[in-house]
């Protein structure tokens, strides 16, 4: 072999391991197709979404009998329930709601952790009279939302809603 030939031989292999190289990295860099997860959420949140169960109607009567709004009502009426609540769900229509009923008329208290739409909240006493609205809740948040006076059902709703409709302290709701 002539050291002309060495010399391209070598130039050939040194040109074909350049190539290869490349396509290595292009190949390994190429973005796969499997969805990678969204850093900014964790990993408890990737869970199948909860899907809403329409349980009944729920009207909103104003202190005048006039019905200001009604909403398809999903029950929130047992301690699992209770506890999950709006949770994991990433949107809610309009006319959609959760009713929560709890077993004593006493003051309640929620928060916001893993719910991600903020919402109003109606606190209701046994007599289906409103008597606390905390408005435009965070999403995430942990701060406690308590009603002020005893309730016996929480309403809770897309935030606004009870600024788009007027409903307000001392009106009623049925269901």
């Amino acid at each position: 072999m002539s050291k002309k030939s060495f010399i391209n031989i070598s130039f050939a292999k040194r040109t074909f391991l350049f190539i290869g190289l490349i396509s290595i990295i292009i190949i390994g860099c190429k973005p796969s197709s499997k969805p990678k997860a969204n850093p900014s959420i964790p990993p408890m949140f990737s869970e199948s979404e909860p899907v809403f169960q329409q349980h009944g109607e729920l009207s909103f009567i104003s202190v005048e009998n006039d019905t200001m709004a009604i909403i398809d009502i999903e029950l929130a009426d047992t301690p699992a329930k209770r506890e999950k609540g709006l949770m994991h769900r990433k949107a809610m229509n309009e006319n959609n709601g959760m009713l929560f009923i709890f077993d004593n008329e006493e003051r309640q208290s929620f928060w916001m952790k893993n719910t991600h739409i903020a919402l109003d909240l109606i606190f209701v006493n046994a007599e289906k009279e409103i008597v606390h609205i905390a408005t435009n809740n965070a999403p995430y948040s942990l701060k406690q939302i308590n009603s002020y006076e005893y309730a016996m059902y929480v309403v809770e709703v897309n935030a606004d809603f009870c600024l788009k409709y007027k409903i307000n302290t001392g009106d009623k709701i049925s269901f």
